[in-house]
């Protein structure tokens, strides 16, 4: 530990496959939520003023709902990683 071994090795760790799965698991459900919303024709309700169903700012909700999708897929592929 004294010459940075276990440093090294936990920053392998944290820059290894799971992370960078992670991250491109992450982009590819925010962007597949935003096609969605746009498909929904929430964007153009973000754009005209619409207000949110909740007492939130439109666009919290909007960030939230896109934050959301890629949680939920890069989660999903980092247990379908280890399930593997």
């Amino acid at each position: 530990m004294a010459d940075g071994r276990c440093f090294q090795a936990h920053w392998r760790s944290v820059l290894g496959i799971p992370v960078r799965s992670f991250r491109w698991w992450f982009s590819i459900g925010a962007l597949l939520t935003l096609s969605v919303l746009m498909v929904q024709g929430g964007v153009r309700d973000l754009f005209d003023g619409a207000p949110p169903g909740s007492g939130a700012s439109a666009y919290l909700s909007f960030g939230t709902t896109i934050f959301g999708g890629g949680l939920l897929a890069g989660c999903l592929a980092l247990v379908m990683n280890r399930l593997r």
